[in-house]
């Protein structure tokens, strides 16, 4: 539910748009982060195959995929 993430940007005083959200795609996360205006990356393991999603419930995500959280800078242009 994108209100979720919008509520959560609210609450400490920034816009949705800059907001990075990162999850492994369960629950719909990156989905409704990137409905509330979030950027959104999902983490993935590069031992964790695509079969996995519908094994552990993530949702499939064709937008932005990092193997571990020291790549973000690179994804991020810093």
């Amino acid at each position: 539910d994108p209100l979720v993430y919008q509520h959560a940007a609210a609450g400490v005083g920034v816009a949705p748009d800059r907001c990075l959200f990162i999850g492994d795609g369960s629950s719909g996360e990156l989905a409704g982060a990137a409905a509330a205006g979030m950027h959104a990356v999902q983490i993935r393991r590069p031992a964790d195959p695509p079969e996995n999603d519908v094994r552990f419930g993530r949702e499939v995500w064709d937008g932005p995929i990092v193997a571990s959280l020291h790549l973000l800078p690179r994804l991020l242009g810093a």
